[in-house]
């Protein structure tokens, strides 16, 4: 999920403006009740996981990730802040 705070605003606002404009002309929508893209992309990335981590996927995704510990992980995100 870090790959997407990487993502920069001026990099977003003009997709989701598209996005949106393309969406209320084509739907006829004044009101748009979806996510923002960044919210969509950490959804996507977090069902994503979910579904390898039940064993919900392909095959080749299942093998390619490999978990790591919750102990692990924190003591990467402590030494990577400092």
């Amino acid at each position: 999920m870090r790959f997407c705070k990487g993502l920069h605003q001026s990099t977003v606002s003009p997709l989701e403006r598209v996005q949106n404009a393309a969406a209320r002309v084509t739907l006829g929508l004044k009101e748009l009740y979806w996510l923002p893209v960044t919210h969509r992309i950490q959804y996507k990335v977090a069902l994503l996981m979910f579904m390898v981590h039940d064993n919900h996927c392909p095959v080749y995704l299942h093998e390619s990730v490999q978990p790591v510990a919750a102990t692990q992980y924190v003591n990467v995100f402590f030494l990577s802040a400092a």
